[in-house]
Formats: structure tokens, sequence, C-alpha cells
């Protein structure tokens, strides 16, 4: 005769195995929410030449000392179009038009148009978001918790690494 502790065991490792699936079901499908199309549209490709209008253009086999130049032109660049210190509006796109026409935006606003000149300009970047610890001291708790303060930075792939 069977004993029921081994069906107790049973039934405690399926549910255990049954919360990590639908955790990662729930993980997933959050991320996947939240994903933001890094493409370069056509109005994408009209409104960056404006920006780069005022940056030295990369020798063909560039330096990383004229990556790291052109890198810092377009940051200045993003800067002198967009530099009072207010945010577009919730809703609305935050893309190379709309930082263009506004003059104005935050650092995940310039962050963002900052990846898509690069990207434009053949480097390979993505986004990073900071978060502090100081309010909630958890990192999780951080990404949760409103009025958290963080920052916005792009990571740009240079011929010396990140």
């Amino acid at each position: 005769m069977k004993d029921n502790g081994d069906k107790v065991k049973v039934n405690k490792k399926q549910t255990v195995l049954l919360s990590i699936g639908i955790l990662f079901i729930c993980a997933a499908a959050v991320l996947s929410y939240h994903a933001v199309d890094n493409s370069l549209s056509e109005e994408d490709k009209q409104y960056i030449p404006m920006y780069l209008s005022s940056v030295g253009s990369l020798p063909e086999t560039p330096t990383y000392r004229d990556e790291l130049d052109f890198i810092i032109s377009v940051q200045r660049s993003v800067l002198n179009i967009a530099p009072r210190n207010d945010g577009l509006p919730f809703g609305q796109k935050r893309e190379p038009k709309e930082l263009y026409e506004a003059k104005t935006g935050l650092c995940f606003d310039r962050s963002r148009v900052i990846e898509k000149i690069l990207r434009y300009s053949g480097f390979k970047s993505r986004h990073l978001s900071l978060y502090s610890k100081g309010k909630t001291g958890s990192a999780i708790k951080s990404l949760i918790t409103p009025d958290v303060s963080s920052h916005a930075v792009t990571e740009v792939l240079t011929k010396n690494g990140c």
C-alpha cells in the first residue's frame, strides 16, 4: 500500500513547477508588452540628418577616438536642439521628430533619440535605465515604486567595446 506522503510530495513539486511556469509566462508577457521598437522609420530618416548637420562625419575607417568624438558631438547636438529640461507629454511619441519640434525633453527622451541617431550612423546601441535604491533599499522595489530617482542612458558599442 502506498503512503499518502509520496502523493503530497508529488503535488508540492507539481505546484512549485506550475508556479514557476506561470511566473515565467507573466514575466514574458510584461516584457513583450513593454518592448520598444528600435527600428528606424522613414520619418526618423528625415529628421536625423537635422541633428547631424552640426556633427562632423566619421572617417571611413574611424579610430576609437573618432568614434568617441562623434558620439560626444551627437550628444551635444541633441542637447542643443532640445535644451529645455521638460519631458514630452505622456502618451506622445518619443522619436527624433517629436524632440526636434518640441525643443525639450528629459533624459529618456534624449536617450531615445541619441540611440536612433547612433544606429542610423552604423553603431549598435541599447537603452539602459538606472534606478536609485536610496528610497526603497531594494533594486526590485525601486522598479515598482513611483517617484524613485532614475536616469536613462545609452550604451554604445565602439571598437573598444561598450
